[in-house]
C-alpha cells in the first residue's frame, strides 16, 4: 500500500518535472528496498518542497492556491532539541511575516518524534 502512493506520488513529480525514466525507476527501487527494510521511506528534499507545493495547488478549497508555485519550503526533518526548534519557528515567523507583506512559507518537521507546540 504504501509503496504504490510512494510510486504514484513519484511518478507523477518526476514527470512533471521531465526526468528519465531510469532515473524515476533507480528511485522507486530505492523507496520500494527502504520500505522493506525499515516500513517506510524518507522523501529528498526535492520531493518534500515538491510535495508541499502540490498539496497546496491541490487543495480546492484554498483562495491562496493560485500562489501555489512561490511557497517557501523549510525543511527542518533535523531540528532535534529545544534550541534548534526555537530559531527555526522564529526564522520562519520572521521571514513568513516579512514586515506586514505577508509571503508563503511552511517549516516541515520530522514525523516522527518532531517537536511539539502546546497552547492554551
Amino acid at each position: 500500500m504504501l509503496f504504490k502512493e510512494a510510486q504514484a506520488f513519484i511518478e507523477n513529480m518526476y514527470k512533471e518535472c521531465h526526468y528519465e525514466t531510469q532515473i524515476i525507476n533507480k528511485r522507486l527501487h530505492d523507496i520500494e528496498l527502504e520500505i522493506k527494510e525499515t516500513g517506510t521511506y524518507t522523501h529528498t528534499e526535492e520531493e518534500l518542497i515538491y510535495g508541499a507545493k502540490m498539496a497546496w495547488r491541490n487543495s480546492n478549497r484554498c483562495i491562496g492556491r493560485l500562489f501555489w508555485d512561490s511557497l517557501n519550503v523549510i525543511d527542518a526533518r533535523d531540528v532535534t532539541d529545544e534550541a534548534s526548534f526555537l530559531s527555526s519557528i522564529t526564522y520562519h515567523i520572521t521571514q513568513a511575516t516579512n514586515e506586514g507583506k505577508l509571503k508563503p512559507y511552511i517549516t516541515i518537521y520530522a514525523p516522527k518524534d518532531g517537536p511539539k507546540i502546546f497552547n492554551n
